[in-house]
């Protein structure tokens, strides 16, 4: 069976990245039952652990990082998964400039929570066609949802979109900044997986 996968990207994969990837994966398990696999990656090295204080925030509310090692984003991985979500305008601009057919399933997380919760339940009145033609129809209805928040979308408006829209880094503040950071990605996440799992009127 097919999965539908997701890769959430940061600046080194280290802290909001794979706090996002722990947050949406609980999330998806809680919300819908079909098959969705979530991963993460960064533009650092592959290898390193997770930030101490990220790994300490994340035990806090039952979800452990301690074995978290980051990837350096690649091309492949953006061929491959077929939603991406980054959290500053920068990151979507460098992933599609490595990988420039992934615009379309790329978003900030909060941009895609932000055009989730206005989008209207039912279904457009003009079909849109499945990305990729896939055999699995779970997989096609959710790339059916991620195709529909890209309509109209142009990359020029990544400039317009209000400073409040990014996920800031927290690395090198106070713990405090770091729960912070995790509240809303949680909030974003959860946001995400109900916008995925909503029933849309055939």
């Amino acid at each position: 069976m097919t999965a539908f996968s997701v890769l959430t990207v940061c600046s080194a994969n280290r802290c909001r990245s794979p706090m996002a990837e722990a947050l949406l994966a609980r999330a998806v398990e809680r919300s819908f039952d079909e098959d969705c696999t979530v991963g993460s990656a960064g533009f650092g090295p592959s290898g390193a652990p997770a930030e101490r204080e990220v790994i300490e925030v994340m035990a806090e509310i039952g979800l452990d990082l301690s074995h978290h090692r980051s990837r350096t984003v690649e091309s492949s991985m953006l061929a491959e998964a077929d939603l991406v979500l980054a959290m500053t305008r920068q990151h979507v601009m460098e992933l599609v400039l490595l990988e420039e057919s992934c615009w379309p399933k790329t978003f900030l997380l909060a941009e895609f929570v932000s055009l989730a919760e206005s989008s209207s339940p039912e279904a457009p009145s003009s079909p849109i066609a499945d990305p990729v033609e896939i055999p699995d129809a779970s997989v096609a209805g959710f790339r059916r949802k991620v195709a529909r928040l890209h309509l109209g979308r142009r990359r020029s408006d990544l400039l317009a979109l209000p400073s409040n829209v990014e996920v800031g880094d927290p690395v090198g503040g106070p713990l405090r900044g770091y729960r912070s950071t995790r509240d809303r990605i949680a909030t974003l996440c959860d946001a995400t997986a109900a916008y995925l799992a909503r029933h849309d009127s055939p």
